[in-house]
């Protein structure tokens, strides 16, 4: 069944998770956290095995500044690939993570810049980022772990477990891990990076 209702001044109100993913993401499209996503980008550019290249997928970035940022670390324009949601950008493709329109292993990279704590069904988007990744390729993950229900996405905080559950969600393709910390982000949250190459 529809729901029709309505918040002030005329607006539909979010009733899914992805409603609510949709509308926060376009209210903050223009928003680019360039500190958190740029040292994950600079510990993947120190990677021997990723060469500048390589095919690399970017889910989620909102608008072009990761996609460009990339590119000024080296990475050919022409390879890099991005998907969200909503898109005004030829350079990003309208796709839902949780099922993307790639062949199997079409990519040498795929970059997870805070991200994952947007997906609706985690183990879901985590097969699919592994199906659309080579043998051998690399995923980069970045987010925030939180301790508590998470305001933005309106659900229980999954990943609050750290490093170890971000790997397990992936398991069993995780294979040498290159980088990964847990850095302090404030009021008891983390902000949590790895970057590992996938075996399957």
């Amino acid at each position: 069944m529809e729901d029709n209702r309505l918040a002030a001044g005329g607006r539909p109100v979010a009733t899914t998770q992805m409603d609510v993913t949709l509308t926060h993401n376009y209210r903050h499209r223009w928003l680019f956290s360039r500190t958190r996503s740029e040292k994950l980008m600079t510990v993947l550019h120190c990677v021997g095995a990723v060469s500048p290249d390589a095919k690399v997928l970017v889910i989620g970035p909102r608008n072009e500044a990761e996609i460009l940022l990339l590119a000024c670390y080296g990475f050919r324009p022409r390879n890099i690939t991005g998907v969200d949601l909503f898109t005004y950008s030829p350079r990003i493709r309208a796709m839902d993570m949780h099922k993307m329109a790639f062949a199997d292993d079409a990519f040498d990279v795929v970059f997870v810049s805070w991200v994952l704590k947007y997906a609706y069904d985690l183990p879901r988007a985590c097969r699919e980022i592994v199906r659309v990744v080579r043998p051998g390729g690399v995923v980069a993950v970045g987010y925030t772990q939180t301790v508590s229900t998470s305001a933005i996405v309106g659900q229980d905080a999954e990943l609050a477990g750290g490093l170890s559950e971000m790997h397990e969600k992936f398991a069993p393709y995780v294979d040498h891990v290159y980088w990964q910390e847990t850095d302090p982000a404030g009021e008891g949250n983390h902000r949590v990076t790895s970057i590992f190459r996938v075996k399957k």
